[in-house]
């Protein structure tokens, strides 16, 4: 599969079963209030999550898992933002397609080509220009098999090459992704993608990386820069 044509890649066994116990236990029970929490009584989503635990910096930076992103990055990269999804019956919800066009930065700056700035719970972010996307690589580690059962991504392969879209709709081709345990989805943040709903109770637990090689302009900071650990 061509990555760069088509704007996704499956890593089988990236890690083992221990790696992701490491993972689970690394990652932090956070009270609901929390402004990094999204979520009702429990945490289905947290964002900004690697700066809430060092300890799951030293569980996901895997030999394996960062050769896997030098082989399709390089190596001089750092981390941009980080997310913790977890989709229980309680907390299941449907996503449409879409790309991810937003990035997170420390605060507010006026910028030309930087726009559309939102603040969700407790993370800055903003439209930046096209560019800094398209250098940018999202890497998906699943912690749980997913399947069309539990709400495996659907993309749409190459709609990551057409920058930001207003209309998708003439994209037609579609693919399932099921993933299994310790497996990890390489993907471009402007690649169409959505998730179905859960029909099961199996849970289907992802963290959510972005990385680049790209600095901001001197007046905006990314909200969670940190370099790889090796």
């Amino acid at each position: 599969m061509d990555f760069y044509k088509r704007g996704f890649e499956f890593v089988p066994s990236v890690f083992t079963k221990d790696e992701l116990d490491a993972i689970i236990a690394a990652i932090p029970e956070l009270d609901p209030a929390n402004p990094k929490v999204m979520g009702g009584d429990r945490s289905y989503a947290i964002r900004s999550v690697m700066q809430c635990s060092q300890e799951l910096h030293k569980a996901v930076w895997t030999n394996k898992l960062v050769g896997v992103i030098a082989d399709h990055f390089g190596k001089n990269v750092f981390l941009t933002k980080s997310i913790w999804f977890d989709k229980p019956p309680a907390g299941n919800w449907f996503v449409g397609y879409h790309q991810d066009i937003s990035i997170s930065v420390e605060r507010k700056a006026e910028v030309d080509g930087y726009s559309k700035w939102t603040s969700k719970h407790g993370v800055i972010g903003v439209v930046p220009p096209v560019e800094v996307l398209e250098r940018t690589l999202t890497i998906r580690i699943h912690i749980d098999d997913a399947d069309n059962m539990n709400g495996a991504l659907r993309v749409k392969p190459g709609s990551h090459r057409s920058g930001i879209l207003r209309d998708h709709t003439w994209f037609t081709e579609e693919v399932e992704c099921p993933m299994a345990a310790g497996d990890v989805m390489l993907m471009k943040p402007l690649l169409l993608h959505s998730s179905m709903r859960s029909t099961t109770n199996k849970p289907r637990r992802v963290l959510h990386l972005e990385v680049t090689d790209m600095e901001l302009p001197m007046s905006l900071k990314w909200a969670e820069r940190e370099w790889i650990l090796r």
